[in-house]
Parts: C-alpha cells; structure tokens; sequence
C-alpha cells in the first residue's frame, strides 16, 4: 500500500486524498489485477519493434502533443519531430500541474 503522497519534485503535497489512495490500492490488490496493470510493461519491447517498422514507412499525420516535465522540456518533442508532421511540445510543472505550451526545441522557463 502506498503510504507517502509526495513532497518529492515531482509530486504535489496532497495531490491524493486517503480515498484516492484506497481506491488505487485496491485497484490493483490481486494476482490478476496486478498483471493486468503490468501487462503494459511486458509488451513496450514489441510495441517499440512495431511502431519503429511503422515509422520506417511514414510519418504521423495526426497532431501529436508531447508532454515533458521541467526536467525534460521539450525532450520529447524533439525526439518525436521526426516522426510527425505536427508536434506540439509541453513542460508540466509540478508546481502547479498544469503544462506549459511550448514550441519545439525552445523550452519556456
């Protein structure tokens, strides 16, 4: 069970309520729910083969936004630009929890 709520720099003191916190937990206590939590985990190798073949062949036509922290910027961004024909990269700050729109490559502070 989880039994801290943050303070660290990427967390907001208070983020979660003790009910939040209950419901999580039990979203996830058992067997069968855990591995369905991780599933997602288990299957990154192979989605990373098939989306790098898909890419091979073309880039995302669709508008991609792409969400970094403080701490990444817009890392994320640039990293997907190549991919996409429109990227809109974001900072999320944990201060505030709320992203800030920025152009890729020029991170706002």
């Amino acid at each position: 069970m989880v039994t801290s709520r943050g303070g660290g720099e990427s967390a907001q003191a208070g983020t979660f309520s003790d009910d939040d916190l209950a419901s999580y937990a039990g979203a996830y206590t058992g067997r069968e729910r855990l591995r369905g939590g991780f599933e997602h985990y288990r299957t990154l190798l192979d989605d990373g083969r098939e989306n790098r073949a898909l890419l091979a062949q073309r880039k995302l036509s669709m508008p991609v936004l792409a969400i970094g922290s403080t701490h990444s910027g817009t890392a994320t961004a640039q990293a997907l630009a190549p991919h996409a024909d429109h990227v809109q990269g974001a900072a999320a700050r944990p201060d505030t929890s709320s992203p800030r729109k920025t152009p890729t490559g020029s991170p706002r502070r």
